[in-house]
Parts: C-alpha cells; structure tokens; sequence
C-alpha cells in the first residue's frame, strides 16, 4: 500500500494541475449531490470549510445554507497551547473570516464565540481531505484536528460526509486505529454511502 505521505504529495499535485474552470464545475457538480441530499434537506446546523489549497469548494453549499436559515459552524484550530485542537464555531452570511497559521480563512473567537462548554455539534459536517477510500476512510493532511473531533462522545450522531474531487477516491487509504472514518463521500460523480 502507498504510504500517507506519497498520496498525499500525489493528490495535491493533482489537485494543483486541475485548470481553474474544471476546479469550479466538478465544485459545483459535488455541491449539487450534497444539496439534492435528504441528509442536507434535514439538517439544520451544517459543519463546513472554507476551501483552501485547491481544495473542492463549498461556497455554494455555504450560501444555499445560509439562506435555508441553517445553523453554520466552520472549523477553528487553537492557535496556542492546547495546540492541535479544532472546534466548530458558529458562523453568520458575511461574517468576516481570518486566515489561520495555515493559510485556511477560519471565523474567530471575537466575533463567533467558542462554546461555553463541551462543544458546538452540527446535524452534518462537511470533511475536506486529500483522498478517501471506498469504504469511508479519509486521508487528511496529517495534523489530525478532524479526527479528534470526531472521536468526541457529543460528536458520535453528527453525519460526516468526506467532500473531494472523484481523483481522490483511491481503492485504499492507510489507516490508524484513531481515523475515523465517513458515512458518505460526495465528488463531483455523486454521493456513495458507506
């Protein structure tokens, strides 16, 4: 098997070779099958990311789900010590977002505030990462922010769905024993449940 660090190199290699125009219509395709979902329908607070890297973007779904008056919570990461911690904070329609220490735009504590105990939850969260395979398991980018969400008791019954370009789907992702895997993955080919 390929380790984490060469899938890594290779997928964001093939996600920065991917013309702008292509970026924004498997974007827009991936978006749709989420939108169509009745999983999103249902929700009514949504974990999402601001894209960055040449990540799939989630502008659309960002926008559709504001106007659906849904709850939006973006990630966080906790720049001083505790570093490596990620909390969702709640976000509003044009709220000013900061980039963080890695270039990725974050809402701030200032303005969305951090949860006064335990931890916002959203219904659905949203996961970027630079490959999944066919049976949920995701590769991120190896500070395991996410994973350690996800392995939160309170965060047992949100829906995770892994977000990337149809590339990124490989037959096997190297596993740990504290990667949490996905329930779906949307590309711009569709939404598979696992």
């Amino acid at each position: 098997m390929i380790s984490k660090t060469a899938l890594r190199k290779t997928m964001r290699e093939k996600r920065r070779a991917l013309p702008d125009t292509e970026m924004r219509e498997r974007s827009l395709a991936a978006q749709r099958f989420i939108l169509a979902s009745d999983v999103w329908k249902n929700a009514s607070s949504v974990g999402l990311f601001k894209a960055a890297h040449s990540e799939i973007c989630t502008d659309s779904l960002l926008e559709e789900a504001w106007n659906a008056r849904k709850k939006i919570f973006l990630p966080y990461m906790l720049p001083a010590p505790p570093a490596g911690i990620m909390h969702f904070l709640p976000c509003g329609s044009g709220q000013a977002l900061v980039a963080n220490q890695y270039g990725i735009l974050e809402p701030t504590p200032e303005v969305c505030p951090l949860p006064p105990e335990g931890d916002w939850i959203p219904d659905l969260v949203i996961v970027p990462g630079l490959a999944f395979d066919r049976v949920g398991h995701r590769l991120g980018s190896g500070g395991g922010y996410y994973d350690r969400v996800f392995a939160k008791e309170s965060m047992c019954d949100s829906v995770r769905i892994g977000f990337a370009y149809a590339f990124q789907i490989v037959d096997a992702v190297p596993v740990e024993e504290w990667d949490i895997a996905m329930h779906a993955v949307a590309t711009d080919e569709g939404l598979v449940w696992l």
